[in-house]
């Protein structure tokens, strides 16, 4: 979940604890008022008309030439003293929701650009071409961000599996939910959070990301998408984004803007599927996450994830992500309560995260640090769940 430059004392679950225990960590009473206006049937007719829509749009692009413009790119060259690999390629696009298809507008194409002597990433770069592959738009350079293997001590949410043993694949998982407002923590956590998200004092970045995603295993490697609300601090005040992101996990994420941006309240559903689903390969992912209420959106389509043929976790996180590196975690922002409603797709058809939940084929995740809860969730019903914060303190 890269910027763009124009912008603890840790206890780490067990996989078998954090993917397979469906004991209840933490239970508070659930709120269940949808925050999102997209309706189901609006929602059923017009998703995937969109996501294929977009697909066949995209299929036929000669993605050699679209590299070949990327690094021809005057801008892209005058980066300097990195190592620029190239990583893969999305799309944004603008949605029409009359007709629920997707028009094209941009294609990004992504790098990360990693230090020359020792290999380690230090930032994103993304070049933006337009829709007719004839030029470069924009040159783009942001921050490695990551959103990061299984842990308590920064996800919230929950991990649905298909069956008691969490053996059976699961090909799709797709949430949907308002992004939620971030703001700098304050009282009562102003003593451990006075320089929150302070970065004129060297202090990280405040950031949350909500997402769905597929994995086989959370320590290695996910598939995901999502939103991001990052705080960033100086003693003037606080700049505050939200932007959309994708991820293929161990690398860094993706960010996808927008004109206008993306903010706070507006509804979103991702998406990410595993092409089995479709009767193609197994080792072949696509991402979407839209907004439904600017009418934008972003995906990436066809990509070869080659290490995750068989997922069989589908996740549903609030999340502090780590930043610059993998072990460098960011602090909570405040954020408000925020409702999920999720779907997963196994055993041939799309269920409600409600089915797995009653069969108790799930792990329930609270964020908790220092024994303080950070993030707790709500108990599902009728496919939905609530992300309520408490306190961002010793995170």
């Amino acid at each position: 979940m890269p910027r763009s430059t124009v912008k603890m004392t840790v206890t780490i679950l067990s996989l078998s604890l954090l993917l397979m225990a469906s004991t209840t960590i933490t239970s508070i009473n659930a709120t269940y008022t949808e925050n999102t206006d997209i309706s189901d049937e609006y929602y059923d007719k017009c998703e995937y008309k969109i996501k294929d829509s977009i697909n066949a749009q995209v299929a036929d692009i000669d993605k050699d030439k679209v590299i070949s413009i990327a690094e021809d790119d005057d801008r892209f060259k005058a980066i300097k003293d990195v190592d620029k690999e190239f990583k893969l390629i999305s799309y944004t696009y603008s949605i029409d929701t009359n007709d629920c298809i997707g028009s094209l507008t941009n294609i990004n194409v992504h790098y990360i650009a990693k230090r020359i002597d020792n290999g380690n990433p230090v930032k994103t770069i993304t070049v933006v071409i337009d829709n007719k592959i004839s030029k470069v738009e924009d040159v783009r350079e942001g921050d490695i961000i990551y959103a990061p293997t299984a842990n308590d001590t920064r996800w919230a949410g929950y991990s649905f599996y298909g069956n008691s043993y969490a053996t059976k694949p699961i090909y799709e998982s797709r949430a949907r939910f308002s992004i939620p407002t971030v703001s700098k923590p304050t009282y009562p956590d102003y003593y451990h959070n006075r320089d929150a998200c302070r970065i004129d004092l060297g202090r990280n970045p405040c950031i949350l990301a909500v997402w769905t995603g597929l994995t086989d295993d959370p320590r290695t490697r996910i598939a995901q998408g999502g939103s991001v609300g990052d705080v960033r601090c100086n003693s003037s005040g606080c700049t505050i984004e939200y932007y959309l992101f994708l991820e293929f996990f161990p690398e860094p994420a993706f960010e996808c803007r927008s004109n206008p941006p993306h903010k706070a309240g507006d509804s979103i559903v991702a998406t990410v599927t595993n092409d089995k689903k479709n009767g193609g390969s197994n080792t072949v992912y696509h991402i979407t996450v839209h907004n439904y209420t600017n009418g934008l959106g972003c995906g990436v389509f066809n990509y070869n994830f080659s290490t995750m043929p068989n997922p069989r976790y589908a996740a549903f996180i609030y999340e502090r992500a780590a930043y610059l590196t993998e072990d460098n975690y960011t602090t909570l922002p405040y954020f408000t309560d925020n409702v999920m409603r999720g779907e997963l797709y196994y055993d041939g058809s799309t269920k409600s995260i409600s089915v797995p939940y009653s069969n108790g084929w799930y792990t329930q995740i609270t964020m908790r640090n220092s024994n303080t809860t950070n993030v707790a969730v709500t108990t599902v019903s009728n496919g939905m769940f609530t992300a309520d914060y408490r306190t961002s303190k010793y995170t």
